[in-house]
């Protein structure tokens, strides 16, 4: 699964990364905005139309969280991404880059797996793979990335948040 602006978010480098996991059934379902042509065009060139579904933008993300087994976001550019938080909060084993602000939540290969370049298709295959083809792993993880996002609740992180500025007063003076 794929959640975000299809261009930026990097829609691309997954689509590019499928291409080598044909022989594993994987199914992409792309949520959110983007030129849907363009990308469908884009899955067709690879191969994988049939393994494709681009279903544009929806509210009911976390429900659609249910029906994945892993949330691939190879962001180029990502401050934090709550979305990431989602998935994980999901138990959804995550495979991001360290674009995403999000990343210093995920312990890669415990929690996550994270990829040092965005644009670099082969990396992404790679790391997917390993998921793909371990039921258990992505069990593991997606246990484990569920554990990791309770430590990031609004409640958390307003703490966090507050701490930080009576820590900032105090240097102050």
């Amino acid at each position: 699964m794929f959640v975000g602006e299809y261009r930026r978010k990097g829609l691309i480098t997954l689509i590019r990364a499928l291409e080598s996991l044909k022989e594993y059934n994987v199914h992409l379902l792309a949520v959110g905005r983007g030129d849907r042509k363009k990308y469908e065009a884009l899955a067709a060139q690879h191969g994988i139309t049939e393994q494709s579904t681009f279903a544009g933008p929806s509210r009911d993300v976390e429900r659609i969280f249910g029906a994945a087994d892993i949330f691939a976001f190879p962001t180029y550019y990502e401050p934090f991404g709550m979305v990431i938080t989602e998935a994980m909060a999901s138990g959804l084993p995550v495979v991001t880059t360290r674009n995403a602000g999000a990343a210093e939540m995920i312990e890669d290969g415990r929690s996550g797996f994270l990829i040092d370049r965005p644009h670099d298709a082969g990396e992404l295959a790679q790391k997917l793979q390993v998921l793909v083809s371990d039921p258990d792993l992505r069990t593991r993880v997606g246990l484990e990335a569920r554990t990791a996002a309770g430590d990031y609740s609004w409640s958390q992180l307003a703490q966090d948040t507050l701490e930080m500025y009576h820590k900032g007063l105090l240097d102050r003076t």
